[in-house]
């Protein structure tokens, strides 16, 4: 995982949450193919299992709504039973836009070769393929935050 180091550079900032990222490069430069896909909700699902050293996981340490864990669309799509089916639905550049909602993916996907002739008029499109997917973990402002991001990095 990677924590940014230089809050002023490299801040995601949510409400003055932090976060920590991991960062996924396919060698065959499609990170968002079935089995990457598969292997990165395998990875995600370790994340969220991790523990510090006193018992503390993700889910204590996460920037939390009444549902849960506030995390990026796609990490959702990671935790359902069929995460390829779920993704399928997500993966637009450079923005995803749900009625009224617009997620920013361009944050997300690097790489990112796009259907052209399948781009929308404010020129959002399926990916073909990304060489990179990074996902976000957004955390809580405190020192076992810190631990967990840590734990995380050491992975």
């Amino acid at each position: 995982l990677f924590p940014p180091r230089e809050p002023q550079r490299d801040s995601y900032s949510v409400f003055g949450a932090k976060f920590t990222s991991v960062v996924l490069e396919d060698l065959q430069e499609n990170a968002v193919s079935p089995q990457a896909i598969e292997n990165i909700a395998a990875l995600h699902r370790s994340i969220k299992a991790l523990k510090t050293k006193t018992g503390r996981s993700f889910s204590d340490v996460c920037v939390r709504t009444a549902d849960g864990c506030t995390l990026h669309p796609l990490a959702y799509a990671f935790e359902d039973e069929d995460p390829v089916l779920s993704a399928q639905f997500l993966l637009r550049y450079p923005n995803l836009v749900f009625s009224d909602l617009v997620v920013d993916n361009a944050l997300v996907f690097g790489g990112v070769v796009m259907q052209e002739s399948k781009k929308d008029k404010n020129g959002n499109g399926p990916i073909e393929s990304a060489r990179a997917v990074r996902v976000f973990y957004l955390l809580e402002q405190s020192d076992e935050a810190e631990r967990f991001a840590a734990r995380a990095e050491s992975m």
